[in-house]
Protein backbone atom coordinates (compact mmCIF):
# COMPACT_ATOMS: atom_id res chain seq x y z
CA UNK A 1 0.00 0.00 0.00
CA UNK A 2 1.32 3.57 -0.79
CA UNK A 3 0.37 6.12 1.78
CA UNK A 4 -0.64 9.77 0.99
CA UNK A 5 0.86 10.88 4.56
CA UNK A 6 4.05 10.01 7.05
CA UNK A 7 3.11 6.46 8.47
CA UNK A 8 4.17 5.62 12.45
CA UNK A 9 3.88 2.35 13.94
CA UNK A 10 1.70 1.44 16.59
CA UNK A 11 3.11 1.39 20.04
CA UNK A 12 2.06 -0.37 22.54
CA UNK A 13 0.71 -0.37 25.37
CA UNK A 14 -1.94 2.04 24.33
CA UNK A 15 -4.75 0.49 25.41
CA UNK A 16 -6.85 3.33 27.46
CA UNK A 17 -7.09 7.17 27.71
CA UNK A 18 -4.38 7.41 30.05
CA UNK A 19 -1.81 5.06 27.52
CA UNK A 20 -3.23 6.49 24.35
CA UNK A 21 -0.26 7.35 21.85
CA UNK A 22 0.41 10.67 20.20
CA UNK A 23 -0.39 10.81 16.94
CA UNK A 24 -0.72 14.20 14.79
CA UNK A 25 -3.25 15.42 12.20
CA UNK A 26 -1.86 14.86 8.70
CA UNK A 27 -0.05 10.98 10.11
CA UNK A 28 -1.08 7.61 9.19
CA UNK A 29 -0.67 5.13 11.80
CA UNK A 30 -0.18 1.57 10.86
CA UNK A 31 -1.47 -0.90 13.60
CA UNK A 32 -2.32 -4.32 14.00
CA UNK A 33 -4.98 -5.98 16.72
CA UNK A 34 -3.06 -8.91 17.90
CA UNK A 35 -4.59 -10.27 21.37
CA UNK A 36 -8.49 -10.51 21.86
CA UNK A 37 -10.39 -7.37 23.26
CA UNK A 38 -7.75 -5.59 21.94
CA UNK A 39 -8.18 -1.56 22.05
CA UNK A 40 -5.51 0.95 20.59
CA UNK A 41 -6.21 4.72 21.62
CA UNK A 42 -4.40 7.28 20.20
CA UNK A 43 -4.37 11.00 21.22
CA UNK A 44 -4.08 13.93 19.14
CA UNK A 45 -4.52 17.89 18.96
CA UNK A 46 -7.25 19.74 17.63
CA UNK A 47 -8.48 23.36 16.67
CA UNK A 48 -12.22 24.37 17.28
CA UNK A 49 -13.77 24.31 13.79
CA UNK A 50 -11.46 21.89 12.18
CA UNK A 51 -12.94 19.28 10.30
CA UNK A 52 -11.56 15.91 10.69
CA UNK A 53 -11.24 12.93 9.23
CA UNK A 54 -10.56 9.70 10.38
CA UNK A 55 -10.15 6.89 8.67
CA UNK A 56 -9.82 3.12 8.99
CA UNK A 57 -7.69 1.30 6.12
CA UNK A 58 -7.75 -2.58 6.70
CA UNK A 59 -10.67 -4.78 4.91
CA UNK A 60 -10.38 -3.12 1.96
CA UNK A 61 -6.81 -4.49 1.58
CA UNK A 62 -7.49 -8.01 2.79
CA UNK A 63 -7.16 -7.82 6.56
CA UNK A 64 -9.99 -9.77 8.18
CA UNK A 65 -10.33 -6.84 10.84
CA UNK A 66 -14.03 -5.47 11.27
CA UNK A 67 -13.09 -2.12 12.35
CA UNK A 68 -15.36 0.07 15.22
CA UNK A 69 -13.69 3.72 14.91
CA UNK A 70 -14.76 5.66 18.04
CA UNK A 71 -13.69 9.98 18.94
CA UNK A 72 -13.83 11.46 21.85
CA UNK A 73 -13.09 14.97 23.19
CA UNK A 74 -11.08 15.23 26.19
CA UNK A 75 -13.65 14.91 28.73
CA UNK A 76 -14.42 11.74 27.46
CA UNK A 77 -17.47 12.99 25.46
CA UNK A 78 -18.78 10.83 22.30
CA UNK A 79 -18.46 12.66 19.25
CA UNK A 80 -18.60 10.12 16.95
CA UNK A 81 -18.59 6.25 15.89
CA UNK A 82 -18.86 4.03 12.46
CA UNK A 83 -18.55 0.67 12.09
CA UNK A 84 -19.25 -0.04 8.79
CA UNK A 85 -18.33 2.89 6.12
CA UNK A 86 -21.40 3.61 3.92
CA UNK A 87 -22.15 -0.31 4.48
CA UNK A 88 -20.01 -1.04 1.68
CA UNK A 89 -16.92 -1.92 4.04
CA UNK A 90 -16.20 -3.35 7.36
CA UNK A 91 -14.11 -0.49 7.98
CA UNK A 92 -14.62 2.48 9.75
CA UNK A 93 -14.46 6.70 8.92
CA UNK A 94 -15.66 9.67 10.96
CA UNK A 95 -15.81 13.13 10.28
CA UNK A 96 -15.96 15.49 13.02
CA UNK A 97 -16.03 19.59 12.90
CA UNK A 98 -14.14 19.88 15.95
CA UNK A 99 -16.17 21.70 19.03
CA UNK A 100 -13.01 23.34 20.85
CA UNK A 101 -9.06 23.14 20.89
CA UNK A 102 -7.61 20.47 22.86
CA UNK A 103 -7.10 16.86 23.06
CA UNK A 104 -9.15 14.43 21.31
CA UNK A 105 -8.84 10.67 21.70
CA UNK A 106 -9.43 8.01 18.79
CA UNK A 107 -10.34 4.48 19.58
CA UNK A 108 -10.18 1.66 17.47
CA UNK A 109 -11.63 -2.18 18.38
CA UNK A 110 -12.13 -5.40 16.16
CA UNK A 111 -16.46 -5.48 16.33
CA UNK A 112 -15.93 -9.17 16.81
CA UNK A 113 -13.19 -9.17 19.31
CA UNK A 114 -10.88 -10.97 17.22
CA UNK A 115 -7.10 -10.47 16.92
CA UNK A 116 -4.33 -11.94 15.13
CA UNK A 117 -1.14 -10.76 13.84
CA UNK A 118 -3.01 -11.33 10.35
CA UNK A 119 -5.37 -8.07 11.79
CA UNK A 120 -3.44 -5.35 10.76
CA UNK A 121 -4.97 -1.61 9.80
CA UNK A 122 -3.86 1.61 9.10
CA UNK A 123 -5.46 4.66 11.11
CA UNK A 124 -5.63 8.30 8.61
CA UNK A 125 -6.23 11.13 10.10
CA UNK A 126 -6.34 14.21 8.38
CA UNK A 127 -8.49 17.55 7.94
CA UNK A 128 -11.06 18.27 5.45
CA UNK A 129 -11.89 22.16 3.90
Amino acid sequence: MVDQTPVIAEVEPNNSFTQAQSIAIGQTVAGVMDRGFDVDVYRFEGKAGQRVVAEIFAARYGSPLDSILTLYSADGQLLAANDDLDGTTTDSRVKVLLPRDGAYFLAVIDANDRASSAHVYRLSLRTEH
